[in-house]
C-alpha cells in the first residue's frame, strides 16, 4: 500500500474532470501492480542473498516412511516439533511424555539467553531434555539438533545406552528407537 501513495498523490494533481472514480481505480491498480512487482523483484534477493526461493520442502519425502514406523500415540522426542505435527504424532497417550515445542527457545529461556551449545551447562536445560528422553519410545532428530538440544556428556551417554538408530529412507532425518 505504501508503494501506491506516490502515484495516488500524482493523480490528485490531475484536473477534476480527468480524474473520475474509474480513472483513479484503473491507474491506482496499475501503479500498485507495477511498483509491487518491481519492489518484490528487488527486495527478495536483498533480504536473503543466495537463498533458494524454490518451494521444495526439505523433509516431505522422509515423512511417509517415518509415519509407517512410529505408531500412533507413541511418545516421540524431537528437536523440531513441526515434524511431529506433520506426522500426527505430536500428542502422545504415554503418561509423562513431555513435548519440547521449541528447543532453541527453551534453551534461551532456561539457559538465560545461551544457545543450546552452551545451555548444557545450565542444569535446568539438560534436565528438561533428559526428561523428554526418559519417556520417549522414539527420538526424531534433524541435522540441526546440535543447535537445539543441550547435549551434555551425561545426556549423550544416556542417549547412546538407551536408543539405537533405526535405518530407513528418511535421510536427512535420524530416527532412534528405545533399546
Amino acid at each position: 500500500m505504501s508503494v501506491a501513495v506516490a502515484p495516488g498523490r500524482l493523480t490528485s494533481r490531475i484536473p477534476p474532470l480527468l480524474r473520475g472514480t474509474a480513472f483513479r481505480r484503473y491507474w491506482g491498480a496499475q501503479s500498485v501492480s507495477l511498483f509491487g512487482d518491481q519492489i518484490s523483484s528487488i527486495a527478495l534477493p536483498l533480504a536473503a542473498p543466495g537463498a533458494d526461493y524454490s518451494p521444495t520442502p526439505t523433509y516431505v519425502d522422509a515423512l511417509p516412511a517415518i509415519d509407517r514406523v512410529i505408531p500412533s500415540g507413541a511418545c516421540v522426542a524431537t528437536d523440531q516439533a513441526s515434524l511431529l505435527i506433520a506426522l500426527d504424532r505430536f500428542y502422545s497417550s504415554v503418561p509423562g511424555c513431555s513435548v519440547i515445542v521449541d528447543g532453541t527457545g527453551t534453551s534461551y529461556a532456561l539457559g538465560h539467553g545461551q544457545i543450546a551449545l552452551n545451555a548444557g551447562r545450565v542444569p535446568a536445560v539438560a534436565a528438561l531434555w533428559r526428561q523428554a528422553f526418559d519417556h520417549a519410545s522414539y527420538v526424531l532428530l534433524t541435522d540441526y539438533n546440535e543447535n537445539r538440544i543441550a547435549w551434555t556428556p551425561q545426556l549423550r551417554a544416556y542417549f547412546a545406552s538407551n536408543f539405537t538408530r533405526v535405518s530407513g529412507p528418511w535421510s536427512p532425518l535420524d530416527l532412534y528407537a528405545r533399546k
